[in-house]
């Protein structure tokens, strides 16, 4: 459609009409009239008559000038060509009345299609008769130019391009023989064919020929045709066709102003901005020229502020550069305007606020040189500018300074009591309350009022402003007076409004929420017709901000309320600050973190420059990393925001609120005396700004109340205390708040008693389940500490139960690296839990159920999301978006790519989080997570025993311990067994690696420590499952031996589990099998067998392909099952590995190099320039702690090698296996060195077993340290010869074992390293 206008148009412009007839303007009436007259004559004369003809054209081409007439286009068009042979008969198709005829033909043929109903019924018949004009072309004479534009014209309409542009040519040939007769018509032809042909060579040579011809003829009027050629030049034409027309135009004429604004400003709409700048840079253009056009252009953008930006800048810094000052303002309506002030204006639209001060402060100096200070031109760009400072610099210093000057200034001119002078006073007067000085507030805001002059509406705005300044005084009945007045003098209704909304936040912040909600309801219910999105907006914004201090979610809604009201219009500061205050009232993380990202992302989308705003923004973060437990992110941030508010005073209140949430964290973490330091710095800077009865300061007499108590220092928490009853007082539930405050003082001093007093009395004052709450976490202490051990008990496990379900509530809102970061904190709960049980029985099965909770809790949270995500969201676009980024992200990590890496897990992370709340139920998720030990007793049955080793912090000192229970026992029972210290110097040597005499040597004595203690319980149970914590992952304890050699695995069924609460193991491996090898890691194997191991030198593994044969022939063979596939060497490739993601495998089997590397080990690696130093650059690039995984066939080659030849590296890293899923998977077998280490903590081994256990795996095989190749081939085959003779699982492998323990009792190293796992 538009290509058709755009024919439309270069028609209208390139076909001319002639005629010799003029109808005076006549109406449709007339013209119906007209018509009948025409009828008539055909019914006396004839339709073969001149007279009939004649009169026929002339009413055709009068009703063809103007689509008014388009109701007659149908009658007139069927007319000329049912009389077209005639008009060939009478005329001759070289005179120009038939040339008339084609032409008015053509032009219903044009203009029908867009402005007649009935086009469809002439259409083709206007066709046929136009086109029929081929055959006259040789005898047309003069008229054959024109026939031959018409027929270019029908052909490009009816989208024949060929024989459009071949008629064009014809055409211009013609044209250019007549060049010096006319060549306006030959510079038409020419940009005729320019745009039928489009950009390429052949265009352009046509140009370079038009060129040449016009250079060569000199009386030529090349003006007019590079002028013609010139505005037929379209956006989409080459840049060589541009600038090689517009520089013969340029030299053509001296008058290029029209032309090039005209064009110029289709390129801008087109964003041909390179174009233009070449343009405007080609020699014949003056620099004034030049300045003056991008000035221009700059004010042809539209809302694309950058480009206006980009255009204005370019000029100003020209004019600038060359001297040319002259051109960096100019006159609108009278008024000298500075092009600075453009330039502002751009800066604010992109929320550069920055540049945009910087801008009008250049405006206002050279508004100083151009108009003096005594002008109103510098007035209002002084007022301006005073906004600006003080909205985006927070500089209210320097707006009162500034308006000051203003002052001066507007009484030269205006005398003493004009307008703009109250106007200005009135705006010193909010400024000084931002300040701080509300003397001069009160005393500025008396002084207008005072004054008789002064206008009632002006009055009302000033008791508006005097009213805040009564209200921070403390002076509240003089501020709700002024609030009145300013009501009752508002002469304007929307004005009147918002001072009543505004005496609704201050009965608020005087505690009438209730009279305030009655306000702004009324306000609600009375809207005028007048209001816009704009007071819809505010007006929900300040019931939401009301509603926020008592009713969360209410306060939210109505934030979601105002969402409504946003459109283009609104400033997108005004929409980053709405989100903000949202996330501010959101009930939940997952709300507040969802707002907060809006608001960040758009921050980031519109380029804001306001740092204020920015900082604002940081300190809500700041505050959900606090909720997470990312204390070190939260100062982080804390550190970003200082910058972001050094434009205010040292007494606002943002930079308050800074230092008391800094303090805070410091507290949290610690480190009291700094924390002090600052709490105390806020105390006495919030008492003189905000005042006792502020209720910022009170909390922050209470902050620094806590963390004296925390620090120990009891005589001057004493003397806080009193400060804080003092202040309380002035406050709701000042009772309850004072006993609370002095229940934590006996506490800490001691005085247990007194604690349980104040407890009892605080209780009665209780108002809120938040208020009994807070008091109930702290009294176990207290009643433990009076022997009151019923009532310890009964506190302690509603505490725990409490504590259970907000964890499992925080884990359900957050991202999986948000979850971590609240780990020590749980484990410090399970250390205090486990203490109370040792001291008292009736809190072991409490303390128990804590440390089954705790033990795997982010594994348990991260698989059951992963688990329904897959299942439920599976076809969700988010879903798919989730995984393409995992994918990314690990990429980005093969290569070390930081910042990608942090781009992306941000997104991530909020994508994470969305599909949770999408697809994840609370309910479901809390089924899974709340374990206890009666869920593992019904699990395991009456015969089996559980134990799950612990490891705790009592004081400064780790401790193991292991909680024993079954079906059988009436209640569990803890067991006190040795320290870490103990672990560390018997199992390990000075460089962390198990030390093996720990099996050799001691080995009596370590039984006894290990397992001494739990042999009692362990008799007469069919299995036993263990759950192995701290250092403990790292050994195989079940191959410690008795007085008698006798391995504890060989005396009891032990089965080392993953978790105690999620045993899923299987007896047999399933028929679908899949096993790998890699032999050739371009490393010649060493002499020394000792060497050969399946680690450290990542040498070639001679006893790999023997390995994998025979498992293969016995699978094959003997347990007659499925391998689906059997790869070797060079077809075990990263990519092919990670093919096999979702496949129905019930057995994996790999044999190859395996490798776990600690933090030591990446750091030494790269200062020492190891052989794999670039792979482990590129770990610490990506902000890993450790790394482990899979060596593949070039994953040796690629670990030396600083950049990557192709997109996977060979390494299979345990964060690329745990995105993976097989979700048939009965058994892993990982025939390789250090499988089953990583970092260790309450999860367990962060490594290659956790991986493949969120990848599915129901059992895995995996060695503790380097393994001989020799040994680990023997094991492998025997292993599974067991299995082929129908062995389950278990018995093959601990069989197996046992065997190679016998032929090599004194050397544990052969057989103390592979584990089972369950």
């Amino acid at each position: 459609m538009n290509n058709r206008i755009l024919i439309f148009i270069i028609s209208i412009l390139l076909f001319g009409f002639d005629t010799t007839t003029c109808y005076a303007q006549m109406s449709v009436s007339d013209i119906q009239m007209e018509m009948e007259s025409l009828r008539h004559t055909a019914r006396v004369f004839g339709k073969d008559s001149r007279l009939y003809n004649k009169q026929l054209l002339d009413l055709a081409f009068y009703c063809n000038s103007d689509t008014a007439y388009h109701i007659f286009y149908k009658d007139l068009a069927l007319a000329l060509v049912e009389n077209n042979n005639v008009m060939c008969r009478i005329y001759g198709v070289k005179s120009s009345d038939y040339r008339q005829a084609m032409q008015i033909l053509f032009g219903f043929y044009l203009k029908g299609h867009y402005v007649d109903d009935n086009y469809e019924d002439y259409h083709a018949s206007v066709i046929h008769v136009l086109l029929s004009l081929e055959n006259d072309i040789k005898e047309a004479h003069d008229n054959k130019e024109e026939f031959l534009s018409i027929l270019s014209g029908v052909y490009e309409y009816e989208g024949n391009k060929t024989k459009a542009i071949r008629f064009a040519r014809k055409r211009l040939t013609i044209a250019e023989k007549n060049i010096l007769k006319d060549s306006k018509n030959y510079a038409d032809a020419i940009t005729r064919c320019v745009f039928l042909i489009g950009n390429g060579k052949k265009t352009d040579k046509l140009i370079i020929k038009v060129k040449n011809i016009i250079n060569n003829l000199p009386n030529v009027d090349k003006a007019s045709i590079w002028s013609t050629i010139a505005y037929g030049l379209k956006p989409t034409s080459s840049e060589n066709i541009w600038l090689e027309v517009m520089e013969n135009y340029f030299k053509s004429t001296h008058s290029i102003r029209s032309v090039l604004q005209v064009k110029l400003h289709e390129l801008v709409l087109a964003n041909k901005y390179d174009l233009i700048n070449k343009i405007l840079c080609l020699p014949q253009i003056e620099k004034r020229d030049r300045i003056k056009m991008y000035f221009f252009l700059g004010s042809f953008c539209g809302k694309n502020w950058q480009v206006s930006l980009n255009f204005r800048l370019k000029a100003m810094n020209e004019a600038l550069d060359s001297g040319l000052e002259d051109l960096t303002f100019y006159e609108f309506n009278d008024k000298k305007t500075s092009q600075w002030q453009n330039i502002a204006v751009c800066y604010s639209a992109l929320g550069d606020h920055k540049n945009e001060i910087l801008a009008e402060e250049n405006a206002l100096n050279i508004l100083e040189k151009l108009c003096s200070t005594e002008s109103p031109e510098w007035i209002n760009a002084a007022l301006y500018l005073s906004a600006l400072y003080s909205n985006w610099m927070s500089d209210n210093r320097k707006s009162i300074s500034l308006l000051w000057k203003a002052v001066d200034n507007a009484k030269k001119i205006y005398g003493e009591d004009d307008e703009i002078i109250v106007r200005i006073m009135s705006l010193l007067i909010g400024h000084y309350g931002s300040v701080h000085e509300y003397d001069s507030q009160v005393s500025l805001s008396l002084e207008l009022l005072n004054n008789p002059k002064v206008k009632m509406n002006d009055r009302a705005c000033v008791y508006n402003q005097l009213s805040t300044a009564y209200e921070k005084m403390g002076r509240k009945k003089e501020a709700m007076a002024a609030i009145d007045n300013a009501i009752t003098y508002a002469m304007d209704d929307r004005d009147r409004r918002t001072f009543i909304a505004n005496k609704a936040i201050l009965l608020d912040n005087l505690n009438f929420s209730n009279d305030a909600i009655y306000l702004l309801d009324s306000l609600s219910r009375n809207k005028p017709s007048y209001y816009n999105n704009d007071d819809q907006f505010y007006l929900l914004e300040q019931k939401a901000f009301v509603y926020g201090k008592y009713d969360l979610i209410k306060a939210y809604h109505l934030y979601e309320e105002a969402e409504k009201y946003i459109d283009e219009s609104f400033l997108p500061n005004t929409v980053i600050r709405h989100y903000l205050n949202k996330a501010k009232v959101a009930s939940s993380y997952y709300l507040r973190m969802k707002s907060l990202d809006y608001a960040i992302g758009a921050f980031k989308e519109n380029n804001c420059q306001d740092s204020i705003l920015l900082g604002d923004l940081y300190m809500a973060k700041a505050d959900l990393c606090c909720e997470t437990m990312a204390y070190d992110e939260a100062l982080d941030l804390y550190v970003k925001i200082e910058p972001c508010y050094k434009y205010l005073q040292y007494d606002d209140e943002k930079k308050l609120t800074l230092l008391n949430n800094a303090a805070n964290v410091l507290h949290t973490i610690g480190n009291y005396s700094r924390a002090i330091s600052l709490q105390e710095l806020v105390c006495d800077m919030r008492k003189v700004t905000l005042g006792q009865s502020h209720p910022l300061y009170l909390q922050s007499v209470s902050n620094l109340f806590f963390s004296y108590l925390d620090a120990d220092s009891i005589d001057q928490a004493s003397i806080i205390l009193k400060e804080y009853e003092k202040v309380a007082l002035l406050h709701a539930y000042a009772d309850y708040k004072i006993l609370f405050h002095n229940l934590l003082l006996a506490k800490k001093k001691g005085d247990y008693k007194s604690a349980k007093d104040y407890y009892q009395k605080a209780m009665a004052c209780v108002k809120t389940s938040e208020m009994k709450e807070k008091l109930t976490y702290e009294m176990p202490s207290v009643y433990l500490a009076l022997g009151d051990t019923l009532f310890f008990v009964k506190f302690k496990k509603e505490q725990l139960a409490s504590i259970r379900k907000e964890i499992i509530s925080d884990y359900y809102q957050q991202s999986s690296s948000e979850r971590q970061h609240q780990v020590e904190s749980i484990r410090s709960i399970l250390d205090n839990a486990i203490k109370n049980a040792f001291m008292i029985p009736e809190m072991v099965t409490p303390a128990l159920d804590f440390a089954l909770f705790n033990k795997g809790l982010l594994f348990h949270t991260d698989a059951e999301i992963k688990k329904v995500l897959k299942t439920k969201g599976g076809n969700a676009s988010l879903y798919q978006t989730y995984l393409k980024k995992k994918e990314q992200i690990e990429y980005a990590k093969t290569i070390g790519d930081s910042l990608t890496i942090k781009n992306i897990q941000e997104q991530t992370i909020k994508i994470e989080r969305d599909l949770s709340q999408e697809f994840v139920s609370l309910k479901s998720l809390s089924k899974k997570l709340d374990i206890t030990s009666k869920d593992v007793v019904r699990n395991i049955g009456s015969k089996s025993l559980a134990i799950d080793f612990v490891r705790y912090r009592d004081a400064d000192t780790i401790k193991y311990g292991a909680f024993v229970f079954s079906s059988r026992m009436t209640s569990p029972v803890l067991i006190d067994l040795f320290t870490e210290k103990y672990l560390q110097q018997e199992a390990f040597l000075s460089d962390n690696k198990v030390n093996y005499n720990f099996f050799k040597d001691k080995t009596k004595e370590n039984f006894r420590m290990v397992w001494g203690k739990l042999t009692s319980y362990m008799n007469n149970y069919t299995n036993i499952y263990f759950s192995a914590d701290g250092l403990l992952n790292k050994l195989a304890i079940e191959y410690l031996c008795d007085e008698n050699k006798t391995p504890v695995s060989e005396r009891y069924n032990l089965h080392r589990v993953f978790h105690l609460a999620d045993i899923n193991s299987s007896s047999d491996i399933g028929n679908n099998y899949v096993i790998l090898g890699v032999y050739n890691h371009d490393n010649p194997t060493m002499q020394d067998k000792e060497l050969a191991i399946r680690g450290g030198e990542w040498i070639n593994l001679d006893n790999v392909i023997p390995e994998v044969s025979s498992i293969n022939t016995m699978l094959c063979s003997v347990i007659k099952g499925t391998v689906s596939v059997y790869a070797v060497d060079d077809s075990v490739r990263e990519s092919f590995v990670k093919s096999l993601n979702e496949k129905p495998i019930t057995l994996l089997h790999v044999a190859t190099h395996a490798f776990y590397y600690n933090h030591d080990d990446l750091n030494n690696a790269v200062m020492k320039h190891q052989i794999d130093a670039p792979m482990a650059e590129r770990a610490l690039k990506a902000d890993n702690t450790s790394l482990s995984g899979l060596v593949l066939r070039n994953g040796n080659k690629y670990r030396k090698m600083v950049d990557l030849p192709e997109k996977e590296d060979d390494i299979l890293t345990s964060e690329e296996i745990e995105n993976m899923s097989f979700p048939n998977l009965k058994l892993t077998v990982l025939s390789a060195c250090q499988t089953g280490l990583g970092d260790v903590d309450g999860e367990g081994v962060w490594g290659l077993q956790r991986a493949f256990r969120i990848a599915g795996t129901q059992s895995l095989i995996c060695a503790l340290d380097y393994v001989d190749d020799f040994w680990t081939q023997r094991f492998m085959k025997e292993f599974y010869e067991s299995l082929a003779q129908g062995q389950t699982i278990y018995k093959s492998f601990y069989d197996v074992r046992n065997s190679i323990y016998k032929e090599n009792m004194s050397n544990p190293k052969i057989w103390a390293k592979f584990i089972l796992i369950e």
